[in-house]
């Protein structure tokens, strides 16, 4: 596959306020059992990790951000395990470019922004 034009990071939570809340105090109270290891890693308590944040911004591709119920409105892609980060080439078809597996794997932001080099040197 070509470079993608578009990276997707989809968290494993859902986005309405209440959630987002829900989920700030398990992060906070049990981290261990928090569903997302995408959120646990590019997320404090309340807002994105600030070198996450510059790497994003820094990427040539646009990048867009998805919790798990506007993914599952805009996409059928009910096999994809969450959380994920997707890239979209020209013809806009997703293909996952870092897995639940592969992000659960990370311990920290350094190394999420290590695997992404990687996932996009390798397309």
């Amino acid at each position: 596959m070509d470079a993608p034009m578009r990276i997707v990071l989809v968290y494993n939570a859902d986005g309405s306020a209440l959630s987002r809340i829900g989920d700030a105090l398990h992060k906070l109270f049990a981290p261990k059992t928090y569903p997302c290891s995408l959120c646990m890693l590019s997320y404090g308590p309340l807002t994105m990790r600030a070198k996450w944040r510059k790497y994003l911004q820094d990427l040539p591709q646009e990048v867009s951000e998805l919790h798990r119920d506007e993914f599952h409105e805009f996409y059928d892609l009910p096999h994809i395990p969450l959380p994920a980060i997707l890239s979209a080439g020209a013809d806009g078809r997703l293909e996952v470019l870092l897995s639940k597996p592969q992000l659960d794997a990370l311990r920290d932001v350094d190394e999420l922004i290590a695997a992404m080099e990687a996932a996009l040197a390798a397309r």
